[in-house]
């Protein structure tokens, strides 16, 4: 008994110093579990940010099409139709935009297989610029005639060589046509224009009173050279036809320097006998 006695203080130190040790186990783990927690919310906030990251914004013109409901619109691109989720987009007016409309949109497609509207902005319209070609210059015809008088208020009459033309008066002709006694010796320069009537361009009084015989219409018109025909014509395109013009009142032209389908202004007549006679080539 006394033995035991004597062990007694030894075990109470033993068990004391197992009890101590068990302890400190305890508080390490408590620590490494309390450094656990940061590291499990850290991963969380990164894939959100990769979440964020992944959305591509992309940007293109459409024509809008509608609302295919209050959430969403149809647009086309240029390689699809896409309804697109309108929530994220606010403060615009859609009945204001008005069908096939150019737009700007900007969107991505979520988890959902949606297309979610960022932005939209509709493209002004240009003015449609007239793409038709301007009409070409009328050509002038010159001629002598005689005048025969008035045929209203916004035409002559007037008598050429070969026919009786009524001649529509432009603005700049500024003539007091009482002073004109009838058979009056005048030149006329007129062009014919698109509805077909002939339009007077310029007016002289030729001295002389009345009109003789008249001269054949001179035309001056823009040309493209083909070339000699033989030693007494020469062969051009018009805007309109082929001619071939005499060229015997014409000298001092070196045919050999003009070069095929050059641009030149020729000035013509047509004789009794039916040929384009040349006066002038420039």
């Amino acid at each position: 008994m006394m033995k035991w006695l004597k062990m007694l203080p030894m075990l109470m130190i033993l068990i004391m110093t197992l009890a101590a040790c068990g302890m400190g186990n305890e508080d390490s783990s408590g620590d490494a579990g309390e450094q656990a927690t940061p590291v499990n919310g850290a991963g969380e906030e990164t894939e959100n940010k990769q979440e964020e990251t992944e959305k591509e914004i992309v940007r293109e013109e459409a024509a809008y099409v509608g609302q295919v409901d209050v959430n969403s619109i149809e647009v086309n691109t240029e390689s699809k139709t896409l309804t697109l989720q309108i929530a994220e987009v606010s403060d615009v007016d859609w009945s204001n935009i008005p069908k096939n409309a150019n737009v700007i949109i900007e969107y991505y497609h979520n988890e959902k297989d949606q297309y979610m509207l960022t932005s939209i902005k509709v493209i002004e319209e240009k003015k449609a610029e007239e793409n038709e070609k301007p009409e070409p210059k009328a050509k002038v015809i010159r001629v002598e005639a005689a005048y025969v008088g008035q045929v209203d208020a916004n035409s002559i009459q007037v008598n050429t060589e070969f026919e009786s033309l009524t001649l529509q008066i432009s603005e700049n002709v500024n003539v007091n046509w009482n002073n004109l006694p009838a058979n009056q010796h005048v030149i006329i320069e007129y062009v014919k224009n698109s509805s077909g009537q002939h339009v007077l361009q310029h007016i002289e009084v030729v001295g002389g009173g009345s009109k003789g015989e008249t001269k054949a219409d001179t035309i001056r018109e823009e040309a493209a050279y083909v070339g000699k025909v033989d030693a007494n014509s020469i062969q051009v395109n018009t805007e309109f036809q082929q001619l071939t013009l005499q060229i015997g009142e014409i000298k001092n032209v070196d045919w050999s320097s003009l070069e095929k389908n050059q641009r030149v202004i020729v000035e013509y007549y047509q004789n009794k006998d039916g040929q384009y006679i040349l006066t002038n080539i420039e």
